[in-house]
């Protein structure tokens, strides 16, 4: 086999990593799935505001999701996937994000960046109140969970409510 032993493979990761000792993580957290989460809230009510835009970057760059990866790659990524999602809309890739997020953490971290770039620029419309309840379903958050990550985003650390942020997040089917 390529004469490449078993010894070979060991000692360069070794040589890269500096020890053998080190932990793996059990599992790479989905990076492209906050990415599109990220993306499709901010892109929901049919167009991207600026302030939107401008809180998916901030939320990028300050999230150790993407801790470590090349600006250039983020940026060539984000307009892939707004390109794709303008062409072939976001439905298909929504109900995959299930799936993709494996613990409950990442669910609600999923969920909850989706909410404050909805909420970004103060306004809730038709489109991102169903957005914002085919994703809940998609992650699995029940309703009271998801009540309770609405008033965390709508309430600042005072307990004063942020506008009427409330009344324009309703989680009900009805809206």
């Amino acid at each position: 086999m390529l004469g490449i032993h078993e010894s070979d493979v060991a000692r360069a990761f070794d040589e890269i990593q500096g020890t053998s000792d080190q932990a793996w993580p059990e599992r790479v957290v989905p990076v492209d799935a906050y990415l599109d989460c990220l993306l499709m809230a901010g892109m929901s009510d049919g167009h991207f505001a600026d302030i939107e835009l401008a809180t998916v970057i901030a939320f990028i760059l300050s999230r150790p999701e993407f801790d470590g990866l090349p600006e250039e790659h983020i940026r060539a990524s984000i307009e892939h996937r707004l390109e794709e999602f303008s062409r072939r809309g976001v439905e298909g890739r929504l109900a995959e994000l299930g799936a993709e997020f494996v613990t409950d953490e990442e669910r609600e971290n999923a969920y909850g960046l989706a909410l404050s770039i909805t909420m970004a620029d103060a306004e809730l419309d038709t489109e991102e109140k169903e957005f914002l309840l085919h994703l809940r379903r998609a992650l699995g958050i029940s309703d009271a969970r998801a009540e309770a990550m609405r008033d965390a985003v709508c309430f600042d650390e005072a307990g004063s409510e942020s506008g009427d942020c409330i009344d324009a997040i309703e989680l009900d089917e009805e809206d």
